[in-house]
């Protein structure tokens, strides 16, 4: 598969995934099953998880040159580590925020975990994430 169309499902699994939990947020409060501030909390919580790591990849996907066949990075395993880091980042949000549906706890007891998940793995895939931009540049 191309960088390019590597990157493009990189893309397409971030705004996937953030766009299908702001669906299930916005249902949820339709829905009167999540309150007003347990509504905006959720939108916070979901915009803080995705906003960094879908700006990085959208800024170097509009402002990438052509790659250059040089020395380095393993293209395959920097994909490989990138789509694995996204894969387990949105599922862990979507596992999260599924547990109010679920019954299992409220929207309130939900967002706190979220912000605690998401810091632990955000090194993981932040580390992920940049070194497959990294390597697809060269």
């Amino acid at each position: 598969m191309a960088i390019r169309d590597q990157r493009r499902v990189l893309l397409f699994l971030w705004f996937g995934g953030f766009a299908s939990l702001l669906v299930y947020i916005y249902a949820l409060y339709l829905a009167d099953w999540i309150g007003p501030e347990s509504f905006a909390g959720a939108l916070s919580t979901l915009s803080a998880a995705f906003g960094p790591y879908l700006g990085a990849m959208l800024t170097f996907f509009w402002t990438a040159a052509a790659p250059a066949k040089k020395a380095g990075p393993d293209p395959k395993t920097a994909w490989a580590a990138a789509l694995c880091g996204s894969a387990l980042w949105i599922a862990s949000v979507a596992a999260l925020l599924l547990q109010p549906l679920l019954g299992h706890v409220s929207m309130e007891e939900t967002l706190p975990r979220i912000v605690s998940t998401t810091a632990f793995l955000s090194w993981i895939v932040a580390g992920a994430i940049g070194y497959y931009f990294a390597a697809s540049q060269k």
